[in-house]
This record gives structure tokens, C-alpha cells and sequence, in this order.
């Protein structure tokens, strides 16, 4: 008898505590510090791709391949080391969106995110710049020469054709810009659990392991009445 009523006890006394896992389980999600999670940062940005006859930096598919690309933060962001390339890479995402705009996003457990895709960004740009200004250089190299055999009267008919054609492609040209929908920064999103959620998640998780001790419980003792028959 006395052995049945320490049974008894055993098993209360057990699925009192397991009655309490979902409580104690809110407690401690409820109590958790926010600053022990790590916060998932995304910083976005996008750039309209320039327009000026280059290969590389008006196309927007090698322009993917460019920024994933270890050498152009080699050249570019040099002041990296090669382990931050590695990292900064790994977290990038470049995509293409249509024939003249690519998004970038990167992503991070700080705001550092939004300050690097800032560099990326601006890298870029400042290549984008320098060729661009290359080709202008030249289109109006060419504009000047034949506007000074047309000053002196000795232009033909396919130099008058020509002239035209540079004097619209010189109307035509534009450099890359950065272009963020609906903002005039990178869109920082910060994606952590607030004090409430934690402690829901906390009691969720106490449901699941209380089901799942009961279960067992209800096995055990369906095994050991088998076992007296």
C-alpha cells in the first residue's frame, strides 16, 4: 500500500511541475535581456545604371558580376582586409532588377549594415563617374574636330552624319545614380523579439515539452500495466 501512495505522490508531484513548464518557460522568455539577442540588421539600396556606351558599367548583369567580384573591393575598398572582404561579400546580395537598375542588400548583426552598403554604393558611383567623364571627354573630342572641319568648310556628307550622331549620344549619355524607392537612405530593418513576444515563445515551448512529458508519462505507465497482466 505504502508503495502505491509513493506512486501516487511521484506522479502528482510530476505533473505539477509539468503543469508549471509553460510559466516557468514565460517567466524566462519574459525576463531575458533583448541586448543577449543578436539583431538582424538589412540595409538596402538601389542604383539606376548610367548610360554612355561601356560594356561593363551600363550592363546590368556585369555589373552583378563586378560587385560580387573580390578584386573591385580589392581596387575600390582597399582600406578592407581580406577576411572583411570575405565577410562583407558573404553577407551581400546583388541582383538585377531590369535592363537598367540592380538592388543591393546586405545584411549584418549591427547598424555597421546601412555604412558599408553606404561604401559599396559610393564605390561604385565614383567608378561609374570616372568612365563616364572618360567617354564624355572623348565624345566631345570628337564634336570639336568636326565642328572645326565644318567651320573651315571642307565637310562632307558622312561627317555632317557623324557630327549628328555624336551631338545625340552626347544628349543621350547619363551616369549611374543611386535610386532607393521611397526613401532618401538605406532601408535599415532591425528584426529582434520584443520582451512580449519572447515570453509567448517562452510558453510555447513549455506547452510543446509538458505535451511531450505527459505523452511519455502515459507510455510508461500504459507499458507497466502490460507488463502486470
Amino acid at each position: 500500500m505504502d508503495d502505491v501512495w509513493k506512486k501516487r505522490f511521484l506522479t502528482k508531484k510530476a505533473m505539477f511541475f509539468i503543469i508549471l513548464l509553460p510559466v516557468i518557460f514565460g517567466i524566462i522568455g519574459w525576463a531575458s535581456p533583448a541586448g543577449n539577442m543578436p539583431a538582424h540588421y538589412t540595409a538596402e539600396a538601389a542604383i539606376l545604371l548610367g548610360n554612355y556606351q561601356d560594356d561593363i558599367m551600363n550592363n546590368p548583369d556585369q555589373v552583378v558580376l563586378e560587385l560580387g567580384n573580390n578584386a573591385f573591393y580589392q581596387k575600390n575598398l582597399p582600406d578592407l582586409s581580406g577576411e572583411e572582404r570575405a565577410q562583407l561579400l558573404s553577407n551581400l546580395k546583388v541582383s538585377k532588377v531590369n535592363s537598367s537598375e540592380i538592388q543591393l542588400s546586405l545584411t549584418g548583426t549591427s547598424g555597421a549594415a546601412a555604412s558599408q552598403l553606404d561604401s559599396i554604393v559610393n564605390a561604385f558611383l565614383r567608378e561609374d563617374q570616372k568612365r563616364y567623364q572618360e567617354r564624355m571627354e572623348v565624345v566631345e573630342e570628337a564634336i570639336g574636330d568636326l565642328q572645326k572641319i565644318k567651320a573651315d568648310g571642307r565637310e562632307t556628307a558622312e561627317e555632317v552624319k557623324w557630327l549628328y550622331k555624336l551631338k545625340m549620344e552626347q544628349l543621350s549619355m547619363e551616369k549611374a545614380v543611386r535610386f532607393d524607392p521611397g526613401t532618401d537612405a538605406p532601408q535599415l530593418e532591425e528584426k529582434m523579439f520584443s520582451r512580449k513576444e519572447r515570453a509567448v515563445l517562452g510558453t510555447l515551448l513549455g506547452i510543446a515539452i509538458a505535451c511531450m512529458l505527459i505523452l511519455l508519462l502515459e507510455l510508461v505507465k500504459k507499458r507497466k500495466h502490460g507488463e502486470d497482466f
